[in-house]
């Protein structure tokens, strides 16, 4: 209860027993004050639990929110939204990121010599002449980078090609 904000916790259970409340009704009352975070303060879930009566149902009986705990309540979903848009324009920017990267790497793939981009194509894919696959084609280029040990060799031949 002291973490739902109530002081006198003791003085709540104590009146809850009296009058005829189980440690499950007890459980499902914080259940669901616990569920709404921002819904009520401490003062609130107090006056629940010490008005709680065997038969009430768990979900009613509660306070209106108030209106400071309204504006909390948009507050913190104003914060969520922002974060989650945050979040989501970081995505989106490592995504795009990674494309460029994806992008510049098959730039510099397709300016290897045909017989390397061949060797790199076998190592990943041995049968490309049977798939139709065309050397230094976007597929074959997929398909160098999308297989580890094609790709480190690509890397290698790449660097090897700059030095």
């Amino acid at each position: 209860m002291r973490r739902l904000g109530v002081a006198q916790s003791a003085n709540a259970i104590a009146e809850f027993r009296e009058h005829g409340g189980e440690p499950e009704h007890l459980g499902a009352l914080l259940a669901h004050a616990e569920a709404r975070p921002l819904a009520w303060d401490g003062g609130a879930v107090y006056r629940r639990v010490c008005g709680w009566r065997p038969g009430d149902l768990i979900e009613a009986g509660w306070p209106p929110v108030s209106d400071a705990q309204r504006r909390a309540n948009e507050q913190h979903s104003s914060a969520r939204r922002a974060d989650r848009q945050a979040e989501h324009e970081e995505h989106n920017r490592r995504i795009g990121e990674a494309a460029d990267r994806r992008r510049e790497f098959r730039l510099a793939l397709s300016g290897l010599p045909a017989t390397e981009q061949e060797r790199l194509l076998g190592m990943a894919q041995p049968d490309w002449r049977e798939q139709g696959i065309i050397p230094g084609g976007r597929t074959a280029l997929s398909t160098i980078l999308k297989h580890p040990e094609a790709r480190h060799a690509a890397e290698e031949a790449l660097a090897q090609a700059v030095a």
